[in-house]
């Protein structure tokens, strides 16, 4: 229930999507996945090190508006953090 980072995203030609986190996190590798308004998931990367990185961004392969939820989860699949995903 705490905001603890911000994500972006933009719907062009290629969609990509960019997180910031307020604070890194612990140790550990992490992913990052989002799920779809159909309920499949997308996982975007694997292996990512947010202890030392507050942020990462990269391309993604779903159109913008068809993802409804970001969550990262580290080594072991468990929830870390999460965005829902809202128009503006």
């Amino acid at each position: 229930g705490t905001q603890r980072g911000a994500v972006f995203a933009y719907q062009g030609n290629q969609p990509w999507l960019f997180i910031t986190v307020d604070e890194p996190l612990p140790p550990g590798r992490y992913s990052v996945e989002l799920v779809l308004r159909d309920g499949s998931t997308r996982r975007l990367v694997t292996g990512l090190d947010l202890s030392r990185s507050r942020g990462w961004g990269a391309p993604i392969p779903v159109a913008v508006h068809d993802a409804v939820l970001l969550r990262v989860l580290d080594a072991d699949g468990r929830l870390v953090l999460t965005a829902r995903l809202t128009r503006r």
